[in-house]
């Protein structure tokens, strides 16, 4: 006997394998730009994170070797100052205490850049202030004691600077302008130089002291 009804339900499961419903085919659209949307949701948050910390990095490197220039600046300004006529002259004396106080400035400025070795600064900084106070001292120098102190301020002052500095020798950048975007070579300071430059600090804070 002729079965209607197993002969409309096998037709129906044809016509369903043969055809897959339109529903079928929205779901998995749906679930393809779920996943689509649960990746941008996790990953462009971290990229625009990256990117800004980023940004600030180098913004801030750039600053920190752009006050080291300063820095250098006022330093080697006061050792010119001590190889001159310190002693005598009223008008190279005002001048010397005013390069004195420009470079606390620029090593105040340069210990908020840089809080990581704002220990290492701060003993250049008091350096500074020991010549401010020894200020007499520093005058009745001979010319030979002063060309001393002068020769360990120029030499703190292109230690600082190249601590500053130094990373730009491992980029194909030219000094100033700062390295590319994706560098990821070393990170100022040169611990090296700037310890060096704190080392010399130490020895002219003795020198006026005694």
């Amino acid at each position: 006997m002729f079965d209607l009804r197993a002969y409309t339900r096998n037709s129906s499961v044809d016509q369903a394998e043969a055809k897959p419903p339109e529903s079928r085919k929205h779901s998995r659209v749906t679930l393809g730009l779920f996943i689509i949307l649960l990746i941008s949701i996790l990953v462009i948050p971290i990229v625009v994170s990256w990117y800004g910390q980023r940004v600030e990095t180098l913004k801030r490197w750039d600053t920190q070797f752009r006050q080291c220039q300063v820095l250098k600046f006022h330093l080697d300004k006061i050792g010119e100052l001590l190889n001159t006529s310190l002693q005598t002259d009223q008008t190279s004396q005002k001048w010397f205490r005013a390069e004195l106080h420009y470079t606390s400035i620029a090593l105040y400025e340069l210990r908020w850049l840089d809080r990581a070795h704002e220990s290492q600064l701060l003993k250049i900084a008091n350096m500074i202030l020991t010549l401010d106070d020894n200020e007499p001292y520093l005058m009745n120098l001979n010319s030979t004691a002063k060309s001393s102190v002068a020769k360990s301020l120029f030499n703190i002052s292109n230690k600082a600077l190249n601590a500053y500095s130094n990373f730009l020798n491992y980029t194909h950048s030219t000094v100033g302008i700062g390295p590319p975007f994706w560098y990821s070579g070393p990170s100022p300071p040169d611990e090296t130089l700037l310890e060096e430059a704190v080392q010399l600090a130490n020895e002219i804070k003795v020198a006026v002291t005694q």
